[in-house]
């Protein structure tokens, strides 16, 4: 089991989703929706997702650190149980994984993370 379950992380997406968190990139090398094959470093108030970006888009959560130090990640959210498909993104509709694709795209362009 994760130190961290997926369903938290989740939970962390809903609350920038909804406005209550702000996200920022952290290392996103251009515009979100022309990355792909790579993961991409957000931060989510105090907590650090890394993306998965993958064909312009969100594939999974690769990793997240909380603010408290505690770390899950794809492998680890495998071994909960009824893990499935060992990602937050599960929890979420797909309503919302586009609106974090779009939420990605703004933090992205506000970081000045364009392509030269």
């Amino acid at each position: 089991m994760s130190e961290m379950p997926s369903t938290e992380v989740a939970n962390v997406i809903r609350g920038a989703l909804a406005g209550a968190i702000p996200v920022r990139g952290i290392d996103a090398i251009g515009p979100w929706e022309r990355l792909g094959g790579y993961d991409v470093r957000f931060a989510f108030g105090d907590w650090e997702l890394s993306i998965f970006n993958d064909g312009g888009g969100v594939d999974y959560i690769d990793r997240a650190v909380a603010p408290d130090g505690r770390v899950g990640d794809y492998d680890t959210w495998g071994a909960e149980a009824g893990a499935g498909w060992a990602c937050p993104l599960r929890h979420l509709e797909p309503r919302e994984v586009a609106a974090l694709d779009a939420l990605l795209a703004r933090a992205t362009q506000m970081a000045g993370c364009l392509t030269p």
